[in-house]
Order: C-alpha cells, then structure tokens, then sequence
C-alpha cells in the first residue's frame, strides 16, 4: 500500500503541476474556485478504492474480479451524485466542472488500471 500512496503522490503531483501550467495560462478564464477540492476528493477516493481493493485481494484472491467490479460501481455511483449535487446548486459552471471532473476521472481510472494490472502480471 506504500507503494502505491508513493506512486499516487507522484502521479498527483506531476497531473497538479499540468494543471496549475494550465489554468495560468491557456485555461485562465475556466478556473473555478472549487476545483481543487475536486482533486483532493478524486485522488481521496483513489486511494481508498486501492485500499479496499488491495484488502479484498488479500482475504480473498478469487473473488477479486467480482469485488474489483462492485468497487467500481460504487465509486462511479459516489462521484456521479458529488457531480449532479454540484450541477443543481451551481448551473452556470456546470460545462467547466463536469469537463475538469470527467478529464480528472479519466487520469485517475487509468492510472488504477495501469497499477492493477502491473501487480496482477506480477503475480
């Protein structure tokens, strides 16, 4: 597991230092102050999701496949509310929000994917 906190602390901030270059320069005018709570919230979730992931592979390796897809699930689920109660209150950023959320998503999935798969290969 410290292994992964490294690589994600790494990954986080090499995907921060894109974005801080971005929303100072060419993004400027799309910046919202909410934003980076959005990044700590989906790098949070990551971390726990690789957690909860890594205990379910530990008790009980067989059952990975089935819990890798119910994590998955509830963490698509807890973003998709944390995105629609963020659109009702606040409308006219919505378009920012949900492309930064969704660019953040993507990043973040696949840089799981590309863990997951590098320690199942291992094995």
């Amino acid at each position: 597991m410290l292994d992964f906190l490294k690589k994600l602390s790494l990954f986080s901030i090499v995907v921060l230092g894109i974005i801080g270059l971005l929303f100072n320069t060419v993004l400027k005018n799309a910046y919202l102050p909410v934003m980076p709570w959005v990044f700590a919230f989906v790098v949070i979730v990551t971390a726990l999701f690789h957690y909860f992931l890594a205990q379910s592979a530990k008790s009980n390796p067989k059952q990975f496949g089935n819990k890798y897809i119910l994590l998955s699930t509830i963490k698509i689920f807890m973003f998709l509310i944390f995105i629609v109660v963020y659109m009702f209150f606040n409308r006219g950023t919505a378009i920012n929000f949900a492309l930064y959320f969704m660019a953040l998503y993507f990043l973040y999935t696949g840089f799981e994917l590309f863990i997951v798969l590098k320690t199942l290969n291992k094995n």
